[in-house]
């Protein structure tokens, strides 16, 4: 597995434990609780997608060069 997809992987759980701890703190001490592990999750789920979109684009580039024009 390649670094991108590694990266892109961890993105995606700490957006999933953000979203974890955003719910508990809200049903646990209130809405004020849960903005600051919002406000993580959306930050994870930015570089999740921009992670996701270069390891597209990087295999896209490699499968196209690896093809010999004939």
């Amino acid at each position: 597995m390649n670094t991108l997809r590694i990266l892109e992987i961890s993105w995606l759980l700490f957006g999933l434990v953000g979203i974890g701890l955003c719910i508990y703190n809200f049903f646990d001490e209130g809405l004020v609780a849960a903005i600051w592990p919002l406000i993580f999750t959306l930050i994870a789920a930015v570089f999740y997608f921009v992670r996701r979109k270069q390891r597209l684009a990087y295999e896209k580039q490699k499968k196209s060069s690896t093809v010999d024009p004939e």
